[in-house]
């Protein structure tokens, strides 16, 4: 089995960057809303210590990229409680949820731009000091990328479905919350296995796609 270092940790070290914002996101909007719980427990923060869970930023991501198996991984959930929420606690919380998914986009756009400059100011010559920072911005952009539509599936665990549900009459969002919470992981994780998100890639590439030719229109 042929393992190619540099490349498996240029994937981890964007993943983990990309969940820090991703998971810091979450913790300052609810913040924003009143919510300190996740401030007061040193989660509003982009270091890794704070947000990285063994198995599910370190040893799951690993192992898919060793074995050539989809990305899948998480951070520690950032503790939100709701109670301590100022106004509509359920838009609070679609706002909250929102937030992760956003985030991973807008980096999406600013690490494009980043590498659009490179190439606009000629730092991609592979013997350029820069030159591993272009793999790296690569990298990030479609990491971000996939961790944005990948958390924008409308099912529980995943901020798509507490979106949905703060989206839907608060009668039928608890019984679509009720309905797919405890079975959502599996239900995930097995689409993932067999394939049966492979839609969430088409997506990402498209908006990556999008996303540098807006930027190199505006260049």
């Amino acid at each position: 089995m042929d393992i190619d270092i540099p490349l498996i940790s240029g994937y981890l070290l964007g993943f983990i960057i990309s969940l820090c914002f991703h998971e810091w996101a979450h913790a300052y909007v609810a913040y924003r809303f009143g919510d300190s719980t996740a401030e007061s427990r040193g989660r509003m923060t982009l270091n890794p210590l704070a947000h990285i869970d063994l198995v599910g930023t370190i040893i799951l991501p690993l192992a898919g990229m060793i074995f050539k198996l989809p990305l899948l991984g998480w951070a520690k959930p950032v503790p939100v409680n709701l109670s301590n929420v100022r106004g509509d606690k359920r838009f609070a919380n679609m706002m909250i949820a929102a937030a992760g998914p956003a985030m991973n986009l807008i980096l999406c756009v600013v690490f494009a731009f980043l590498l659009e400059l490179m190439f606009k100011f000629g730092l991609v010559d592979p013997d350029s000091f820069f030159f591993p920072l272009l793999n790296l911005l690569n990298i990030l952009i479609h990491v971000n990328a996939i961790l944005a539509f990948f958390n924008l599936i409308p099912m529980p665990p995943l901020d798509g479905g507490a979106i949905i549900a703060g989206l839907l009459p608060e009668e039928l969002a608890f019984k679509f919350e009720s309905a797919l919470s405890q079975f959502g992981f599996i239900i995930l994780f097995s689409l993932v296995i067999f394939g049966g998100l492979s839609w969430v890639s088409s997506l990402s590439n498209a908006y990556v796609s999008m996303v540098k030719y807006c930027i190199n229109y505006i260049l």
